[in-house]
């Protein structure tokens, strides 16, 4: 099986993404460096022993990597950090958590899962271990780390319920990749449970907590984002999918006559029709922004300040919303006005938003039901969005009570990313202790 899975990502990797890759670097759309960085080619500076990898797919997952390399840094400052990711836009959200973080030595894409080139990879990348986020399962990657002697950890792991069927029909294979995995740090029991229904050794997997519960959000940056701190009411729609832009804005301009000036952040999902959206609510005669064309230089603001003058930002920027969420009083969370699953609340709640969801919120159920049991969050469907917001927005001493409810709640849940971080310098002394034996 193993071979098969092998054999067809080499076919899928030379017959199609390199040929694209290729096509997109000649059009100027893509850098050849980004290419090398699939093909395992391109490796940090040579360093010592202490070193850890941390690969963390995409935005999400690299807030949860942000978190436990401050729990790391506060353990060992001298440990140095290779960060990995998994696509061009969360590449440049790791290049700003390495200007943070001054134990981030390098950052790059994770290489495509071919198997000469991922073991050849592994074994001059010069870490002692290898972190990964959440749900990033890639058999070639697994079985370098293994053969060459580095400790692999699963930290804030997760398998979303959908998925647990298919991973069943592939049992035996998975239960061969996730031998090759040293522990497993579960966000919730039921994921525990579902990396054991999957295949993965019982003994291997805990309950340490989703580790967003540890994220700080981020000051303002060298770019100000120009959002005007004012006191007039913001609704921010975060990680829209789909219809739900369209279901936000309709809400908005109904709750306008009750909310004077109430303004609408609109952040997606995906970027790729940022541009077409936009031209569409001006053809519907919003006024409308884009976040890229409000941001000026903290230190060297544009002459005359930027333009403020919008009812609807559209968020064209990715890594921002902790930055926006500042300016917001109330957060709808994305994917759960549709059957998405829903997104993670964690990061609305952590900035001190009133937080809503709707009715889909299977891929963060206990954590959803954890926080409304505490009154620290707000459930709502299609048909009375309009009425659940309005009481937020009309009532500013419930709205504070929501926020600091779902803090509360949030700050006991606190605690993973020291917990993982103490494991993994753990496995990282274990490491050298092989390592140097006779």
């Amino acid at each position: 099986m193993h071979a098969i899975y092998s054999a067809l990502v080499w076919t899928v990797v030379w017959g199609v993404l390199v040929p694209v890759a290729w096509c997109r670097a000649a059009l100027g759309a893509d850098r050849r460096a980004l290419l090398d960085q699939r093909l395992g080619r391109c490796l940090p500076p040579p360093g010592g022993p202490g070193r850890i990898a941390i690969h963390a797919v995409s935005v999400g997952e690299l807030r949860a990597a942000e978190a436990l390399i401050v729990a790391v840094r506060a353990q060992n400052p001298a440990l140095a950090i290779v960060l990995t990711t998994g696509n061009r836009d969360a590449l440049s959200l790791a290049e700003l958590i390495r200007r943070r973080q001054p134990t981030v030595l390098w950052t790059s894409l994770l290489p495509w899962d071919r198997r000469r080139a991922t073991e050849r990879w592994v074994r001059n990348l010069g870490v002692g271990v290898l972190v990964v986020i959440e749900t990033e399962i890639w058999p070639n990657l697994f079985r370098a780390c293994r053969r060459n002697g580095v400790p692999l950890l699963v930290a804030s792991g997760r398998i979303y319920p959908r998925d647990v069927g298919r991973y069943r029909l592939l049992r035996c294979f998975f239960a061969r990749v996730l031998a090759d995995v040293s522990w497993i740090a579960a966000r919730t029991a039921a994921d525990a449970d579902r990396f054991v229904a999957i295949g993965a050794a019982a003994d291997r997997v805990e309950v340490a907590g989703d580790l967003k519960c540890d994220f700080v959000p981020p000051g303002p940056g060298q770019e100000e984002l120009a959002v005007p701190d004012d006191r007039r009411p913001v609704l921010v729609g975060a990680c829209l999918r789909g219809a739900e832009q369209r279901v936000l804005v309709d809400t908005w301009k109904r709750l306008r006559p009750a909310v004077p000036e109430l303004r609408l952040i609109l952040a997606p999902r995906h970027l790729g029709a940022v541009r077409s959206t936009a031209r569409g609510l001006r053809q519907n005669r919003v006024r409308v922004a884009l976040l890229s064309d409000n941001t000026t230089g903290r230190h060297a603001p544009a002459a005359g300040g930027p333009d403020c003058t919008w009812d609807v930002l559209l968020v064209d920027r990715i890594g921002t919303l902790p930055e926006l969420y500042r300016f917001g009083q109330v957060v709808v969370i994305g994917g759960s006005l549709v059957s998405r699953g829903g997104h993670n609340p964690l990061e609305a709640v952590r900035c001190g938003c009133a937080v809503v969801v709707g009715p889909h919120v299977d891929n963060f159920r206990e954590l959803v039901a954890t926080l409304e049991r505490a009154g620290g969050l707000v459930r709502a469907n299609r048909k009375n969005l309009d009425q659940v917001l309005l009481s937020l927005f009309a009532d500013p001493e419930r709205r504070s009570l929501v926020a600091s409810r779902g803090a509360a709640a949030v700050g006991q849940l606190s605690g993973p990313a020291r917990r993982v971080a103490a494991e993994l310098l753990a496995r990282l002394d274990s490491s050298r202790v092989s390592v140097l034996a006779p």
